[in-house]
């Protein structure tokens, strides 16, 4: 990807940051850099590639493209898989991920799971097949301790109008969601302040997978 693109986004912070968070992910990763910054600590510096309507395969390759300025102090964020789904190409998504998990074997990954489709029934061939996808990408974060999972808890009130999208409400809590991940991953405390209470504080079960 070009330095110039335009769909790619790098929030800066004022003082010197020594992390690196890099988000690659479709449609849905829009945003996300300048939303999830603020829950960060001053350490980290966010950035993101988004590439709307691009598939699960796409989207790895230019994850491995920046492979090479990920550290093991930073985080690679993927979100992708809708399109897949979608095109109902599910196969090729999942295989995708194991590969790219495979020749990353050091570095820390959060995958992001693909939202319900709120634009469509809750049993329509599209959701189910997302619930599919889902369930297979869990089987592959299994096997890797350097990858986890953010099972995205939201209902339809985290979404458009439409459905299909998260809106603002969505967003932040899928930001505070991520915030807790990455400090839980490189061992970091949360860092204050977080306007809204806290995802986890009401005895929810959590939305990731922790290392043991």
């Amino acid at each position: 990807m070009k330095p110039n693109d335009p769909n790619s986004i790098k929030v800066k912070n004022p003082s010197v940051s020594n992390r690196k968070v890099l988000i690659v992910g479709d449609s849905h990763a829009r945003d996300f850099a300048s939303r999830l910054q603020p829950y960060l600590s001053d350490t980290y510096s966010v950035s993101s590639f988004v590439k709307p309507g691009a598939p699960m395969k796409e989207i790895l390759t230019t994850a491995n493209e920046l492979r090479t300025s990920v550290t093991k102090e930073d985080i690679l964020i993927i979100w992708g898989g809708s399109n897949n789904i979608s095109r109902n190409n599910t196969k090729e998504a999942i295989s995708s991920v194991s590969d790219f998990a495979k020749i990353n074997p050091e570095s820390n990954i959060i995958l992001i799971n693909a939202p319900h489709r709120h634009d469509l029934t809750p049993h329509s061939c599209v959701n189910k097949e997302v619930a599919k996808y889902n369930r297979q990408m869990k089987m592959v974060v299994k096997q890797y301790s350097n990858i986890q999972l953010l099972n995205l808890n939201l209902d339809r009130s985290h979404f458009t109008n439409h459905g299909m999208h998260m809106n603002s409400k969505g967003k932040h809590q899928t930001s505070q969601y991520l915030a807790e991940l990455i400090n839980l991953t490189l061992d970091q405390p949360q860092t204050p302040p977080l306007t809204h209470t806290h995802p986890l504080e009401n005895d929810e079960p959590s939305p990731f997978r922790c290392r043991p």
